[in-house]
């Protein structure tokens, strides 16, 4: 049932392509941002970043959920929770260019 309640809620990031030849993201539901190599492996590190804040988000839930800028921010951390793999967060996030 939860997964049918979460379903609505994506993770979608802003890439970049830097002088370097390396890629950045940045999250748009969280503030989060990574850099890696290639698209691989940013958008690895980026799933491993949000599985990161939201078991973050509930060690300090209280903290959190009454910030103002983090409130909306809790059925993202739910559905990191939720599917605890690294790999299937990553299957989740959705790039599309950024502009500078």
């Amino acid at each position: 049932m939860l997964e049918i309640i979460l379903e609505p809620y994506k993770f979608t990031a802003r890439k970049y392509v830097e002088d370097s030849g390396s890629i950045t993201l940045g999250l748009n539901e969280i503030d989060l941002a990574v850099n890696g190599k290639d698209e691989e492996e940013a958008i690895k590190k980026m799933a491993e970043d949000i599985l990161e804040y939201a078991e973050d988000y509930f060690a300090e839930y209280t903290l959190f959920y009454n910030a103002p800028n983090r409130k909306h921010h809790l059925p993202y951390a739910v559905k990191a929770l939720m599917l605890n793999d690294v790999k299937k967060i990553g299957e989740l996030i959705e790039c599309h260019p950024g502009e500078i």
